[in-house]
């Protein structure tokens, strides 16, 4: 090429960075099949959602119960967020 002219490097740049991506995201999705149709659950997702939420209620909860003064209940709910994170 000559000086003058840009190179392109774009298209080469967003075909390594959506492999990086989609490297990166990888989504695992359980398929069932239903009156010969594939049929995707999405309820594998569920718990893990569940257990990061409690984990944030036991965590608020302990900053609670720490600013009152309960020292005790707050190490219950810390090692409790701990566990479920």
């Amino acid at each position: 090429m000559f000086k003058d002219e840009p190179e392109d490097h774009s298209s080469e740049q967003r075909k390594s960075s959506s492999n990086i991506t989609s490297s990166i995201m990888l989504e695992v999705v359980e398929s069932d099949t239903q009156d010969g149709k594939k049929v995707r659950s999405r309820g594998i997702f569920l718990l893990p959602n569940a257990l990061t939420t409690a984990a944030l209620f036991a965590g608020f909860y302990a900053i609670l119960s720490a600013a009152q003064g309960s020292f005790n209940q707050a190490a219950v709910a810390i090692f409790v967020a701990m566990i479920m994170d």
